[in-house]
């Protein structure tokens, strides 16, 4: 063999090699559960009515009745199988906000989303910093700002401003178009660990009331993924893995 071919032979494997690398979508998610926060909880909770959506019982005397059947300790046994694999397992969720309303913004390189609002001066419940449908993600890079187009309520509402968190996914310009050209099949994907559940405490000062508490149980992410990929074509268009910064 020539050098000449040799060399087009390790080119052409390599090209190869790459190209059968490029994972799809489906694929991607093959192996991972969807989910949503109120199931995580039930499951957390070992909440049988909740997690297989047992409406009919709705008084506590029905459901204490019902906790004495067969079919709700096989119900409770399956989640208790579940809950030990609970922060062993990978989850994902579609991202409640879409393309839509969102378009892409060249000075910062990507789509930017609020996912929370909040006031440092005034009575306000919102999302929490960095949380996202319960579950707190610490290594999620956010923005906090201040709105400035709340200035003009202050004299109506005195505990503005307000200041919003965004994120900010860079997905390149040439993919971007291909979602902005697709938005109704162009889906953002928050893959995940979870490392455990918490009650965390959260204060706010209004003007006139003073200081107010608000105690929240959220669940706590140790990686994340955040894939933005096309349902109809399986094509991903952004792919990064977010770890916890070491101390």
């Amino acid at each position: 063999m020539t050098t000449i071919a040799i060399v087009f032979f390790l080119m052409f494997g390599v090209f190869s090699d790459l190209k059968a690398q490029k994972i799809q979508l489906s694929e991607l998610l093959n192996d991972i559960e969807q989910t949503d926060s109120d199931t995580l909880f039930a499951i957390n909770k070992l909440d049988v009515f909740k997690y297989y959506g047992l409406t009919q019982y709705d008084t506590e005397l029905k459901r204490k009745a019902y906790k004495k059947s067969e079919k709700y300790a096989v119900y409770l046994s399956v989640l208790q199988e579940m809950r030990k694999q609970l922060f062993n397992k990978t989850f994902y969720f579609i991202f409640k906000d879409d393309f839509y309303n969102c378009d892409y913004k060249l000075i910062k390189g990507g789509f930017s989303y609020t996912i929370s609002t909040s006031s440092r001066e005034g009575y306000v419940i919102s999302e929490r910093p960095k949380t996202i449908n319960s579950v707190i993600f610490p290594m999620l890079p956010t923005i906090t700002y201040k709105d400035e187009s709340y200035d003009k309520l202050r004299n109506e509402y005195p505990f503005y401003p307000y200041f919003n968190e965004d994120i900010v996914i860079p997905v390149n310009e040439d993919n971007a178009l291909l979602i902005e050209n697709d938005r109704e099949n162009s889906k953002i994907y928050f893959i995940f660990n979870l490392s455990g559940c918490k009650n965390v405490v959260y204060k706010s000062k209004h003007p006139i009331l003073g200081l107010s508490y608000f105690k929240e149980e959220v669940f706590v992410a140790s990686m994340l993924r955040i894939v933005v990929a096309n349902t109809k074509t399986d094509e991903i268009y952004f792919d990064k893995i977010y770890q916890n910064k070491s101390k």
